[in-house]
């Protein structure tokens, strides 16, 4: 058995129509009979599924028959086609035909390639890596500094509310201002400071 085409091309948006034709020869001198049968996937649908061959002298030992359908699927289905004696478990002949269905009226999804580009061009420059790696740092530092300037409010909150609470069990009703404690704290820091520098002179 022979077809006329083994690869076939089909668009479902002009009805994913085919047609072919397959031979089947035999070399028998008296009358013989053969099935043609195709077996194909739920994604193609067909005329006819099976044909009646009869071979007599006067049809000659070679006989054509056309087989048709259409597709319903986008994509590559086959077509198993056999042809066999009626009752005979085991096929004379196989052959594959395979119809290759597309849409032309399906949208075409174009892959931007041009930010993935641009990211993997970042990733691999060492200047940017370094940028990037000096902002992040930048922004540590900056929590940091922010961290400990609320910290220092918050003491100095504590130190006032201290400060105060003193002043009212010693009977005083004036608070001292924020800025006089800060001064205080700077002048026993100095103090301090002073001490332990006149310290290391003597020892020297």
């Amino acid at each position: 058995m022979t077809c006329s085409e083994t690869t076939i091309e089909v668009d479902l948006a002009s009805s994913g129509w085919f047609t072919f034709s397959c031979t089947v020869s035999t070399s028998m001198s008296s009358a013989f009979a053969a099935n043609l049968r195709w077996t194909a996937t739920t994604s193609i649908v067909g005329e006819s599924s099976e044909h009646f061959l009869t071979f007599t002298s006067a049809s000659g030992n070679s006989q054509i028959s056309s087989l048709s359908g259409y597709a319903q699927d986008v994509g590559n289905h086959q077509l198993l086609l056999t042809v066999s004696e009626p009752g005979a478990s085991n096929p004379m002949d196989t052959v594959t035909v395979v119809i290759q269905a597309t849409d032309s009226n399906a949208p075409v999804q174009i892959e931007d390639e041009t930010e993935g580009s641009v990211m993997d061009a970042l990733a691999e420059n060492t200047m940017f890596q370094a940028a990037f790696a000096a902002l992040v740092l930048f922004v540590l530092m900056g929590t940091l500094m922010i961290r400990g300037q609320s910290r220092s409010i918050r003491d100095q909150e504590r130190r006032m509310e201290r400060a105060a609470e003193i002043r009212q069990n010693r009977g005083l009703t004036d608070l001292p201002s924020r800025e006089l404690i800060q001064q205080q704290h700077l002048e026993r820091r100095r103090e301090r400071n002073g001490s332990l520098f006149d310290e290391f002179r003597r020892s020297r």
